[in-house]
């Protein structure tokens, strides 16, 4: 029998805890990983010819595209759960810091880049412990993953630059993808492919049916005054 323990309304599973720790690794490895390439990019840019101004536009298409992707990745997440989510984003991480590991001209470095519209690891892992978690939890396990987050922002630069200062700037970014790589397949074998509570998406969609059925009325009657008056 599976064990519980209460909190309010609220049960910690087995599922709970095991997500919650796998959240906090998985956004660790991304952090890293992220930051190590956030390292690499300046000297392997000026490596291949990049000026200052140039350096700024390749920044520019990465923040254009991450802000594009957000929404779009939002409503991934919605029409194929946080797993499937998950999966693009880590493989968007991992196309990035690859192409990135073998660019040997500046095109190459903008290509580096455009992956990035999906790359939302961390929008991901908020939906997985958003669906496993209670509403008295949820503030503290997100607070958690910020955290997370931080400690690999710490961690990566340093890695990066061990790699770099050992071997290349390539190198560097080369470990970003491998760790983003096997990031995924740790997500494929340990997160189920459903993690919301079905009794909680059934509330959600009574409530969202409630709400347009009360728009629709709304509506009907203002119609029907516009038409009276």
């Amino acid at each position: 029998m599976m064990k519980t323990q209460a909190y309010g309304n609220f049960q910690r599973t087995p599922l709970y805890t095991r997500m919650t720790i796998l959240m906090y690794i998985i956004v660790f490895l991304y952090s890293g990983c992220f930051w190590i390439q956030i390292g690499v990019l300046p000297f392997l840019s000026k490596k291949l010819g990049v000026d200052p101004i140039m350096f700024g536009y390749l920044e520019t298409v990465f923040s254009i595209s991450m802000l594009i992707g957000g929404p779009l990745f939002g409503r991934f997440g919605d029409l194929f759960g946080a797993r499937a989510a998950l999966t693009v984003a880590l493989f968007s991480s991992f196309l990035t810091y690859a192409i990135l590991a073998v660019s040997t001209s500046v095109p190459m470095l903008f290509l580096s880049r455009l992956p990035g519209v999906l790359m939302h690891v961390m929008h991901g892992a908020q939906m997985v412990v958003t669906d496993v978690s209670g509403s008295a939890e949820r503030a503290d396990v997100l607070g958690k993953l910020g955290v997370a987050y931080g400690v690999g922002m710490v961690t990566g630069p340093t890695v990066g630059g061990l790699i770099t200062r050992l071997s290349s700037e390539q190198h560097a970014a080369l470990a970003a993808a491998v760790i983003s790589l096997a990031t995924i397949v740790l997500v494929l074998v340990t997160i189920p492919s459903t993690t919301k509570d079905p009794g909680r998406v059934a509330k959600v969609e009574d409530v969202k049916n409630s709400m347009y059925q009360c728009v629709c009325a709304c509506v009907c009657v203002r119609v029907c005054v516009c038409v009276c008056v």
